[in-house]
């Protein structure tokens, strides 16, 4: 601990003397920080906030037992998503299958709402979405 005369445990240090590591800490460090310091924030041009990772978005629950990743892999699911419905075409099966049977989707509630196949086309109970999916076409745009 350093007292007010300047002196350490040990050694004695004379007052003004700088303390550090010139390999570490480079000879115009306060001038460094402080231009650092003035420098707009990243991520935020003309008052714009553009989307990003935030403090509330990097632990779980908190604490000494904290996932540090929770709310950033939610966040790059949901960036994938958003990149995949811009490049791609969803649409529900129209087509009748082998028997003749086309594929409709019924809502069930039992501890949730799930989506089945009605019968006779499939089962009514196993929860499925049947999706037809392809790249983003011209002809998609047009009314």
């Amino acid at each position: 601990m350093m007292r007010m005369s300047g002196s350490l445990n040990d050694g004695f240090l004379p007052r003004g003397e700088k303390m550090g590591q010139a390999r570490m800490f480079p000879s115009d460090g306060a001038e460094t920080l402080s231009s650092k310091l003035s420098a707009p924030i990243p991520g935020i041009k003309d008052g714009i906030r553009y989307p990003g990772v935030y403090s509330n978005m990097m632990t779980f629950l908190g604490g000494s037992r904290s996932c540090i990743g929770f709310k950033f892999a939610e966040m790059e699911m949901k960036q994938i998503i958003a990149a995949l419905v811009l490049r791609l075409h969803f649409a529900l099966p129209t087509d009748s299958d082998a028997n003749g049977h086309i594929k409709e989707i019924q809502w069930t509630l039992k501890a949730f709402h799930t989506p089945v196949i009605k019968p006779p086309a499939g089962d009514g109970v196993s929860p499925t979405v049947p999706l037809n999916v392809r790249l983003v076409q011209e002809e998609d745009f047009k009314w």
